[in-house]
């Protein structure tokens, strides 16, 4: 029984295929929560968080006391340089805002849109997280739905 060369090549391929897929960089995680000021038995003012569904049609209590909201990114790779989280917001749909941070404090960042920026233009409603390698270049993205 002869084995033909093309499924040799094609075995031989995915093989070191699979074994680079555990190596590459990817967006793990996404979880946003709204943040909300609370005031104490003593007068003074705690920010708490809530985790919340962004876009679940739902608008809470946690929506409108909210001062800001956070975005929890997590990822794989040491190859990555710098992390990128790009957003529309609710009242501003047409303009895309971007905040860039360096990966140089390990594989995850809390990227926050809170005071003025929160109060002018309401709760995100689409997002986009680029992964750039160290010459700029994107190496993996995650977007959401909306985007």
């Amino acid at each position: 029984m002869m084995i033909e060369p093309r499924l040799i090549f094609l075995a031989i391929t995915l093989a070191v295929a699979t074994g680079c897929a555990s190596s590459t960089a990817r967006v793990a995680e996404v979880s946003p929560r709204y943040v909300r000021a609370k005031q104490s038995a003593s007068g003074d003012v705690q920010v708490a968080g809530g985790n919340v569904r962004i876009n679940s049609g739902q608008v809470g209590a946690s929506v409108r006391n909210a001062i800001g909201q956070e975005f929890f990114v997590r990822w794989t790779s040491s190859d990555v340089q710098s992390v990128t989280f790009q957003y529309r917001q609710v009242r501003h749909e047409g303009k895309v805002a971007e905040q860039t941070a360096p990966a140089s404090q390990g594989r995850w960042h809390v990227f926050r849109i809170s005071d003025d920026d929160f109060k002018s233009g309401g709760p995100v409603s689409a997002w986009k997280v680029s992964l750039l390698d160290a010459s700029g270049a994107c190496i993996a993205d995650k977007q959401s739905v909306m985007w």
